[in-house]
């Protein structure tokens, strides 16, 4: 289960439709807190779910500066992964793939760089669902292969759930 799905489940069990788009329309009145960056991280995932361009600009715009940077929760009690992966989910949204593609490679590599394994398996996924759409079938094996052959694969369930 995708961090983002149980936003998107309380939405479907309220039976309301429109959710996505209030989020949309919404998101820039978000507290700029201790969690910001985690909403920001968040809604990106939730634009990429929904294909939703309006909420995946916002994220975009919030997510650039920190680049290289960790989405960090509270003063780091919590780390989702870095914010060029949650970019690369909004430029999946707004159909820049090669943009996606980009941020994606650069969040595995950062990820392998400070042995992040589990973040480095999720940025190889989503890399692989660009490469994919990009008509790049050997890449997306390629990617997928990489994760489902590391021990992360084993180690993480949720991980394993979008590998096999």
């Amino acid at each position: 289960m995708r961090r983002c799905d149980a936003m998107l489940e309380v939405a479907r069990r309220a039976g309301d439709e429109a959710s996505v788009a209030r989020l949309a329309d919404t998101a820039h009145l978000a507290a700029r807190d201790d969690m910001f960056t985690v909403f920001a991280a968040l809604t990106a995932e939730v634009a990429a779910a929904t294909s939703n361009a309006q909420l995946a600009e916002w994220s975009l715009e919030q997510l650039n500066p920190l680049a290289d940077d960790t989405v960090l929760m509270d003063f780091g009690t919590g780390v989702l992964g870095f914010a060029h992966h949650f970019a690369g989910l909004a430029l999946t949204a707004l159909g820049d793939c090669a943009a996606a593609k980009s941020r994606l490679e650069r969040s595995a590599e950062l990820a392998a760089e400070q042995g992040a394994w589990l973040w480095w398996g999720h940025s190889k996924l989503e890399l692989a669902r660009v490469l994919s759409h990009m008509g790049d079938p050997t890449g997306a094996q390629a990617a997928l292969a990489d994760v489902a052959g590391h021990p992360v694969a084993r180690q993480s369930a949720r991980l394993a759930r979008r590998i096999f």
